[in-house]
């Protein structure tokens, strides 16, 4: 061997780019086969998007980036690195502001069947018999109160059900047909679609006289 090349530090055999959720279970993955790891991460902390933040300074409230999916943690994960997460419901599944008018929202109760369809009816009573939902709303909540079939084999989230689709992040809002779904992008924002409009196309909608 080159004497040049001759070294007496610790090899490393991986580096991951980025302290996210995803890179640290991908280090931790590494470092339960075997492998020596180093995580880089260009913040001063680590997390990803799996943390919560300050965002209205002096106001003492911590509010989460996206780590109320949580509950979307694959068992599997969890079992093979004994990750112990407590999970509690929330009485509010999400709450998303009228663009159009303030005064109004759509708030999606964790477990109110009644209730939620109300309140996708009371904001969305347009006449093309679109709604305005929360991308962050999960799609079995949006098919029940809605009666809808939107697949659920896949993503959990209206967001990730239109991001697959588009198999990239949108710069700016658009409209597409996914099936017999018309979805308007409302509002884009930290690499997630917040808000967007749906309609369907085919066959009377159950919620609209």
């Amino acid at each position: 061997m080159n004497a040049d090349l001759r070294h007496d530090h610790h090899v490393i055999d991986c580096i991951v780019v980025g302290a996210g959720h995803n890179g640290l279970v991908t280090a931790a993955y590494l470092a339960r086969s075997g492998y020596s790891v180093l995580v880089l991460e260009a913040n001063s902390s680590v997390g990803g998007a799996a943390v919560s933040a300050e965002v209205f300074p002096g106001m003492g409230a911590r509010v989460s980036k996206y780590s109320y999916l949580v509950s979307l943690l694959p068992p599997a994960i969890a079992r093979d690195l004994a990750i112990d997460v407590p999970l509690a419901r929330r009485r509010v599944a999400s709450y998303t502001p009228d663009p159009a008018d303030p005064r109004r929202a759509l708030v999606i109760p964790s477990d109110d069947e009644q209730s939620l369809a109300a309140n996708i009816e009371d904001i969305s009573a347009e006449p093309d018999c679109s709604f305005l939902i929360d991308g962050m709303a999960v799609l079995r909540d949006i098919n029940r109160a809605l009666r809808w079939n939107l697949p659920t084999n896949g993503p959990k989230t209206l967001n990730g059900f239109v991001l697959e689709h588009l198999e990239t992040i949108p710069e700016f809002n658009l409209c597409i047909q996914i099936d017999e779904y018309q979805i308007e992008t409302l509002q884009i924002k930290d690499n997630i679609i917040k808000s967007l409009r749906i309609r369907r196309l085919a066959g009377d909608d159950p919620l609209v006289d």
